[in-house]
């Protein structure tokens, strides 16, 4: 057995379109829709960005992150790899706090 659920389309059929202004007509569509205000409260860290290359193809994220805490507290690490192989590419990014 199979059921299919066709929910009704909020947008107004194309005989509806021709009558009244477009502001009329999508009025009641925008009011009967319901509204979520959700806040977030967002805490920014000074930091900065450094793009490193020329890295040894040998090196991992843990091994960059540790070099780079010496100079400043890193909140991010990540050496850039190729998707299909994971093997390095020879770049990272490190992100350290002010």
């Amino acid at each position: 057995m199979c059921l299919w659920f066709n929910p009704e389309s909020i947008i107004t059929p194309p005989q509806e379109i021709s009558e009244g202004s477009p502001k009329q007509q999508i009025a009641p569509i925008i009011s009967s829709l319901r509204r979520h205000n959700i806040n977030v409260e967002r805490h920014h860290v000074p930091s900065f960005t450094l793009l490193v290359r020329n890295l040894p193809l040998t090196v991992k994220t843990t091994q960059l992150r540790l070099f780079f805490s010496e100079h400043g507290k890193v909140s991010n690490a990540e050496v850039i790899c190729y998707k299909k192989t994971r093997a390095s590419q020879g770049i990272g990014h490190v992100t350290i706090e002010t």
